[in-house]
């Protein structure tokens, strides 16, 4: 639909790279969501976090003057301590997670408006700025994405061939093959053809790789979705739930302040305003990926597809000359469409 309201403009490889850069810092923190919801908590304070590491980050490398790996450091900190305190308070205090992050929220934001006195700092150092507008060229992109495309093929073809000797055949299993084929070739064909894999899809890459290990290769992923679907049956085994809870929000924390590297090296600026309603974005691409608002039920590739989704939606709206107010409500019905289909299917599995 958007290929033709658009003029051919929507899939191409420019636009295709661009709006993957575009939903880079939303994956990212989409990630660490997606664990928090998983284990029935919430973070409302992602967009906010966001902004004052910008701020940082800007006051860093141009007042301060300070290099590339300090002020990478320094950003990488505070998004630590954020998610730290946040589960600390959530744990040892005993504050429901919705309060304790709408708090952090709001005094996280008005740090970046006090640090900043309400003003945008820009002209960053240009390792900074090729952080967030670099790339890899188009021959090693390729390479890269043959050898990623490979290994997850035959990874998921040995799962599906396990899977159908214990359980028998499931369309759902071939549907994911044909699915990792079918982004295999348009990443080929957007990042072969245009400029090459953008650093920031990189980063995503890599955390999407990590996240994907953990959840379904060690024990403290199992123990996430074991926390997510019965927290007192999790407990009453040994799981050490407050300690994974702990954990998940200073992943979070960690996600996010990489995100706020790539939207301050994106802007070459902090401002102060940056990433506002990051957090219903974040949220969002969860809910729209399968993860359940209501804990035990998620997934990583769900939840980059649901970025992807609803970052195609705003910008194919954007290159039709839609108003961007509708990007708001589309994505507002679909996030109510698949919080609605997740509750109907829990009642069904009730049932």
């Amino acid at each position: 639909m958007f290929q033709q309201v658009t003029g051919g403009v929507f899939v191409t490889p420019r636009n295709l790279t661009n709006l993957s850069v575009q939903v880079s810092v939303t994956a990212l923190v989409a990630l660490g969501v997606t664990w928090l919801l998983v284990a029935r908590q919430i973070d409302l304070s992602s967009g906010a976090l966001i902004a004052l590491i910008a701020v940082m980050i800007a006051q860093s490398e141009v007042i301060h003057g300070w290099g590339f790996g300090v002020t990478v450091a320094v950003a990488i900190g505070i998004g630590l301590f954020s998610g730290l305190v946040n589960g600390v308070l959530v744990t040892a205090v005993g504050i429901p997670a919705f309060i304790a992050t709408l708090g952090a929220f709001s005094y996280l934001r008005g740090a970046g408006y006090l640090i900043s006195d309400g003003s945008t700092v820009s002209g960053l150092g240009s390792t900074m700025f090729t952080l967030g507008n670099g790339g890899l060229s188009p021959l090693p992109s390729v390479i890269l994405i043959f050898v990623l495309a490979a290994a997850v093929l035959v990874y998921r073809g040995r799962r599906m061939i396990a899977d159908v000797r214990r359980s028998g055949f499931r369309a759902s299993q071939l549907l994911s093959l044909v699915a990792i084929c079918l982004g295999a070739f348009l990443a080929l064909w957007a990042f072969g053809l245009y400029q090459g894999i953008p650093y920031p899809v990189l980063l995503v890459l890599v955390a999407v790789a990590v996240a994907s290990f953990v959840a379904s290769q060690t024990r403290f992923g199992r123990h996430i979705y074991a926390v997510g679907g019965n927290p007192e049956a999790a407990r009453r085994t040994g799981i050490k739930t407050k300690r994974i809870l702990v954990v998940l929000f200073v992943v979070a924390g960690l996600l996010t302040s990489i995100g706020a590297l790539i939207q301050a090296a994106r802007l070459d600026a902090g401002p102060p305003s940056t990433a506002e309603l990051m957090e219903m974005a974040a949220i969002s691409a969860a809910v729209i990926g399968g993860t359940s608002l209501f804990g035990g039920r998620g997934t990583i590739g769900g939840t980059m597809l649901g970025a992807f989704l609803t970052g195609s939606i705003a910008n194919g709206l954007s290159l039709a000359g839609v108003n961007t107010f509708w990007q708001l409500v589309a994505t507002g019905l679909l996030l109510v469409a698949a919080v609605a289909t997740d509750r109907r299917t829990r009642k069904e599995g009730l049932l």
